[in-house]
């Protein structure tokens, strides 16, 4: 049974603090997305702390995950219109790329190669290209070398790669960051909110955040569900993959560091329940590992002799409809969810953090699409 190894990305190291008895606003999840709302309300002026019941902050899947930054969510283009509509389709993949492009300096902009594998998948490449053209979204055709066994897709420009260690350390530069405090509930006292510790301690605050995967209030319990991601790592390779591949729907993806290792996540078809409602990152799943590892060796066979090194799980959290949730809980305003990115958070963090502090400093958080809206739920 292979055991879990830390990720290829290390979090930033915080130190300990003692718990304030109050904020103006208290983000409860140090990930990529609250990290981000607390920069952006540190920018403004505003008190703001930040919650983590791990032992650092960025330790789930901010540096868990793979990094890539992509316009492309998990469903494919033309499926994307046929479920939502174009306007919609167009609102959504313009937000992600927005919010792709604004990691800046951060974002090595590789473009994205969206490789196909079965006869169903690749018969849509077509209707993907006319979809991402009636989109606005660049893209052309693409072709895997040969040897691979992957078949033709497309690819798009826009996104890239994101070194998660770095990002997550600049992010949490000069944030007030509370480790080992885990946030259990939200609840009134008086005229403030006070989120509950899991020791017993309790901050008071004007407004309470929700980012990522903590959601502790009622109204979210049945809108967001855990999926356990499990990922692999090589030693330093040859070169073989220019750009980050997203293949079979975008469950398997894989990209080489500058060093040569190469990464592949995904493979969660080798379990039954395809590992949603798992919680524990420290597990490794022995057939999503084989799986995995006979993955890359029967698409790149030079890399059956270049060892796996590492094998770590992150844990996703995805909404009930696939789409985001970003707003203020209904009937609790001063409550605002910010989560759901199903293992996207490096393509939706940023475009989602200005929005949250943009309502919060103006009263409006200008087009972020209505289907992200709290309210669609009723």
């Amino acid at each position: 049974m292979p055991l879990s190894t830390p990720s290829i990305f290390r979090p930033p190291q915080v130190q300990p603090r003692l718990l304030p008895e109050r904020a103006d606003i208290v983000v409860v999840g140090a990930g990529l997305t609250g990290l981000s709302i607390a920069q952006r309300l540190k920018r403004e002026g505003i008190d703001a702390i930040v919650l983590e019941r791990r032992d650092k902050p960025a330790s789930g899947m901010a540096t868990r995950g793979m990094g890539i930054v992509s316009t492309q969510l998990l469903d494919p283009p033309f499926r994307l219109i046929e479920a939502v509509g174009l306007e919609r389709a167009t609102q959504i993949l313009h937000y992600s790329s927005e919010s792709g492009a604004a990691w800046k300096d951060f974002l090595q902009p590789s473009g994205v190669a969206y490789a196909t594998k079965g006869e169903q998948e690749h018969g849509e490449v077509e209707k993907n290209l006319e979809a991402l053209r009636r989109l606005n979204i660049p893209a052309r055709p693409w072709h895997p070398d040969s040897d691979t066994g992957l078949l033709s897709g497309w690819f798009q420009p826009g996104g890239g790669t994101l070194d998660l260690g770095a990002v997550c350390s600049s992010l949490a530069d000069g944030i007030r960051i509370y480790t080992r405090a885990a946030a259990t509930e939200v609840i009134d006292q008086g005229m403030d909110l006070a989120v509950c510790i899991d020791t017993g301690e309790r901050v008071r605050c004007d407004l309470v955040i929700m980012a990522g995967g903590v959601q502790i209030t009622p109204w979210t319990a049945d809108k967001f569900h855990a999926i356990r991601h499990q990922s692999i790592a090589t030693a330093p390779a040859e070169r073989m993959a220019e750009v980050p591949l997203s293949i079979q729907y975008g469950y398997s993806q894989l990209r080489q560091l500058d060093d040569g290792t190469v990464v592949l996540s995904g493979c969660r078809w080798a379990t039954p329940h395809m590992e949603v409602g798992e919680t524990d990152d420290t597990v490794i799943n022995e057939a999503v590992h084989r799986g995995l590892v006979g993955f890359l060796h029967r698409h790149w066979p030079a890399l059956k002799t270049v060892p796996v090194i590492r094998q770590w799980t992150g844990i996703m959290t995805a909404s009930c409809d696939g789409l985001p949730i970003v707003g203020p809980l209904p009937g609790r305003p001063r409550i605002v969810c910010c989560g759901g990115f199903g293992g996207h958070s490096a393509s939706l963090a940023l475009r989602s953090a200005d929005a949250v502090v943009e309502g919060i400093t103006t009263g409006t958080s200008t087009e972020v699409p209505a289907c992200f809206s709290t309210h669609r739920f009723g």
